[in-house]
């Protein structure tokens, strides 16, 4: 039996951000509450809130690049290791 590597796509790593970060379960309250208007809502907010942070990540991710940590070295190499 050979050996697969599996590899996770761009868009399952996007859902599992999206959904870590902003979350679906205060949706069907959104839209109970809001109704149809609770769509543009949404994609605004998003919007508002994913934009500065997919340029701020890709701003640590280009200033340390040589680093294999990811978050936990932008954080230890920007506030230092105690916090």
């Amino acid at each position: 039996m050979p050996h697969t590597i599996k590899k996770m796509s761009l868009i399952g790593l996007i859902l599992m951000i999206f959904t870590s970060v902003f979350g679906f379960a205060n949706s069907p309250s959104a839209y109970y509450l809001m109704g149809y208007s609770a769509i543009p809502f949404y994609i605004f907010s998003a919007l508002l809130f994913f934009i500065p942070f997919a340029l701020m990540m890709a701003e640590m991710g280009a200033a340390y690049r040589k680093e294999e940590g990811g978050i936990y070295s932008w954080m230890n190499n920007s506030v230092g290791p105690r916090f």
